[in-house]
């Protein structure tokens, strides 16, 4: 069942914008409720457009909105600014969920850290920037040598392999004897 907090009549929300709605978006709480599924682990998912890293997505008088921003912000209030949106699912956050209960208010640092503490920050191979695995980062580990050759060894910049022998990067391999 949707929260009562949800109940927010959408003309008031959008009163003296001069704008009309375009096609498509939802013009009172039942349409956009509508468009959510409450799962079975309490997650209130967006079922439409979801263009955005899986984030549900939604334009409404030329503003583009996060549907877990919007659903902030139709059931909480206004976002202060300098303040983030930030998803604490049970199940592990789901970037399409829009249930308030599941959202918290927090600063870009605070998203920061509870994305590494989830062990949700992309690292290593998976990284799209990513030109070396984890093996071949193992084996630069375990050679020595003038970082310059090893470096056009991998295909990679020198400073890639100072960064590696000394921990900056590559931080989820395990050194052995350093």
């Amino acid at each position: 069942a949707m929260s009562a907090r949800a109940v927010l009549d959408f003309p008031s929300v959008w009163a003296g914008s001069g704008a009309s709605m375009a096609k498509n978006t939802p013009n009172t709480p039942h349409d956009f409720w509508g468009k959510v599924a409450v799962l079975e682990n309490g997650c209130w998912e967006w079922l439409v457009g979801k263009p955005d890293l899986g984030y549900g997505y939604i334009r409404i008088f030329g503003k583009g909105w996060r549907m877990h921003r919007l659903a902030w912000f139709l059931c909480e209030g206004p976002i202060p600014d300098g303040l983030d949106v930030l998803h604490n699912c049970p199940s592990g956050d789901n970037r399409a969920c829009c249930n308030p209960d599941h959202l918290w208010l927090g600063t870009q640092q605070d998203n920061n850290r509870d994305m590494k503490q989830k062990w949700r920050q992309v690292t290593g191979a998976t990284h799209g920037a990513s030109k070396l695995t984890e093996d071949e980062v193992r084996l630069i580990l375990s050679i020595t040598g003038p970082s310059r050759s090893i470096a056009k060894q991998f295909g990679v910049r020198q400073n890639a392999i100072l960064q590696i022998w000394r921990g900056a990067t590559w931080k989820q391999i395990e050194r052995t004897g350093t």
